[in-house]
């Protein structure tokens, strides 16, 4: 209901991430009247675009840049009634090669790039390899800060290095 995005406001949360596999439940009008609501709510969202603003929102906290992107792995196959230019304006599909360069093109935007991603396999509670290698090379691309969801139980983080820094995944 639209009134959760007022509740979210009121406890002092400022950015919804959309970008998950339930997006498309009630298609692409629904998916922007969730944006619409969740704007006149005053918060900023993730994940639904509507093919004009960018895809990532860079927050300054305390100083200190900090780049958000979200992505998914799929909608459910809601996607598939989409067409390619439909997917690409509106949605944040896992797609490496776009993913690349969208985190490449963000590290010289901001000082950290979070990345928000819904993917993995439900109620499994290790990653799997392809998280791992997407994972590792989403660091390799910028990323400092990896965060999934989707399983619906807890799989394990890490501390990785790269070019002498700590990243998280």
């Amino acid at each position: 209901p639209p009134e959760i995005f007022g509740a979210f406001k009121s406890v002092g949360f400022d950015l919804v991430n959309n970008s998950n596999n339930h997006q498309l439940d009630r298609k692409v009008g629904g998916m922007a009247e969730t944006m619409d609501n969740i704007h006149k709510a005053g918060l900023e969202v993730l994940g639904i675009y509507d093919g004009e603003e960018p895809r990532y929102i860079i927050k300054d906290l305390n100083g200190i840049k900090v780049g958000l992107m979200a992505y998914t792995y799929g909608c459910n196959l809601n996607e598939d009634a989409l067409t390619e230019e439909e997917r690409f304006r509106h949605l944040a599909l896992i797609d490496e090669e776009r993913m690349k360069k969208e985190i490449t093109e963000m590290e010289d935007r901001d000082d950290i790039t979070v990345i928000a991603i819904h993917w993995g396999t439900e109620y499994t509670q290790k990653p799997t390899e392809y998280q791992k290698k997407l994972a590792h090379e989403m660091i390799s691309w910028g990323a400092d800060v990896i965060l999934g969801s989707h399983p619906h139980v807890v799989q394990p983080s890490e501390m990785v290095e790269h070019n002498g820094q700590k990243k998280y995944i």
